[in-house]
């Protein structure tokens, strides 16, 4: 499913790199923001770290084309200043919360799969 193309969500603006993110993304204030980890520049995290102090009500969808999973979840703990088993938790919590156990059951809900 394309953004541009739901009857419920309107895609507002796109950036091509963390800095244009952080100039662009406050002034929409969006309801959700789907962000890539792997941002040229700023990367993805830390625009989220940045970004959600100032916008308390927006949701933000981390995204990557990576599939080595281990080298993720590790570079947002890095990122995130937190510890790798932190992150495993709060993935475990969002699994539970959508009633699923992995990224690809999660990936089939929100396709309707």
């Amino acid at each position: 499913m394309r953004i541009d193309l739901s009857h419920s969500l309107e895609c507002i603006a796109t950036c091509s790199s963390g800095e244009a993110a952080l100039d662009t993304i406050p002034e929409m204030i969006p309801d959700i923001v789907l962000m890539d980890i792997y941002l040229p520049g700023i990367s993805g995290i830390g625009c989220v770290k940045k970004l959600k102090p100032f916008l308390t009500f927006t949701q933000f969808l981390m995204c990557t084309v990576y599939e080595d999973n281990e080298n993720v979840y590790k570079k947002i703990a890095d990122r995130m200043t937190i510890s790798f088993e932190t992150v495993r938790t709060h993935i475990h919590n969002i699994y539970e919360k959508l009633h699923v156990q992995s990224n690809t059951e999660a990936l089939n809900k929100l396709y309707d799969r």
